[in-house]
């Protein structure tokens, strides 16, 4: 399909303008994916750009050269957005690193060197960093794809979809700058249609499923304890109960047990839900059973009464013991005795 000149540039004037928008959107988002909502933003944010050109080119001007060569070096950020973004959902924890910067040197390197640089597509070294940088997209695209295909089972359906959908967006997107190389396929109006469709999409999608773009505001959701401290303090928190037996004190509460440890109630708390995925009544119901277990089938003579034992490992009544040991064993401290004598 051709368009006029003026056309194409209204079009171009309206993606950009878009995506301008949807990218501050992005990057203003706070509530728990502040990193991969920023990703995402600059990574329409460079789409928009590249597709830009066809305004910049209708304006004419010196600049149009500089602009399409800083373009190049903005699509080959593209393929290392979509990986980084793609990173957040496969990995819980992934955070951006200084390690992470090498993805972008490609990109980098074009835009420093962009002044001296006079696209012609008669030159055979022009054509061959061109088929290089289509090239470094589509690695990315086959990266990402296995990536996707090989750990699709941890993914939900809706994070599954949207992200297959921002690849096959891509990967459109790259098909077209292919055609284009090679047939003189008529980018500025189909590029510039998908990314308007996948703008709008998206909007739909943030609005109709926030969990995309905004985290849930769980219990523990302004926490600062990073994973390495939880992990740490929570194998504190087994060696006391294993060494200490604290349990065994029927006045224990979760204070004290978090001042034993010489950290605050709040991060005991997390770290027995996030680390045993138990309450703090059930973490210390787990202990007492353990050593009631024991206690029941020790070959002492004559056996401990039942309701010895119950006070022994810390329970205050012999009503929560016995409901407490059926919950955890799936029978009564008399039937365990029996069984395991």
């Amino acid at each position: 399909m051709t368009l006029s000149p003026e056309t194409s540039a209204m079009l171009s004037a309206l993606m950009t303008l878009n995506g301008l928008f949807l990218s501050g959107v992005l990057w203003q988002l706070k509530n728990g994916k502040k990193q991969a909502n920023r990703v995402l933003a600059l990574l329409f944010l460079g789409i928009a750009l590249r597709m830009g050109k066809t305004l910049v080119f209708y304006l004419g001007g010196r600049s149009v050269m500089f602009y399409f060569n800083i373009t190049i070096g903005f699509f080959l950020a593209i393929g290392p957005l979509l990986w980084l973004y793609t990173c957040f959902f496969l990995h819980k924890e992934f955070k951006f690193q200084q390690k992470h910067w090498i993805h972008f040197v490609p990109g980098l390197i074009f835009c420093v060197f962009s002044p001296f640089i006079v696209p012609n597509h008669e030159l055979l070294w022009w054509n061959l960093t061109y088929i290089a940088v289509l090239g470094q997209m589509l690695g990315y695209l086959v990266w990402i794809g296995v990536r996707l295909f090989l750990q699709v089972s941890s993914l939900t359906t809706l994070i599954r979809k949207w992200l297959w959908g921002l690849w096959a967006a891509v990967f459109i997107i790259w098909l077209t700058f292919v055609a284009h190389f090679l047939i003189d396929f008529p980018v500025p109006f189909i590029g510039i249609m998908l990314y308007l469709m996948v703008m709008y999409a998206m909007v739909y999608l943030g609005l109709t499923h926030s969990k995309l773009f905004i985290a849930d505001k769980g219990k523990y959701y302004s926490s600062s304890l990073s994973q390495t401290n939880a992990q740490q303090y929570a194998q504190e928190l087994q060696q006391m109960m294993s060494n200490e037996k604290p349990y065994l004190n029927p006045d224990l509460t979760l204070a004290k047990l978090a001042q034993s440890l010489n950290i605050t109630t709040h991060t005991l708390s997390q770290v027995i839900n996030e680390q045993f995925h138990q309450t703090y009544a059930e973490f210390v119901a787990h202990y007492r059973i353990e050593a009631a277990k024991q206690a029941l089938v020790a070959p002492d003579n004559p056996p401990k009464k039942i309701a010895s034992i119950a006070f022994e490992v810390g329970f205050n009544t012999l009503s929560a013991f016995n409901t407490l040991f059926k919950k955890q064993t799936g029978m009564t401290p008399s039937s365990f005795r029996k069984e395991n004598s």
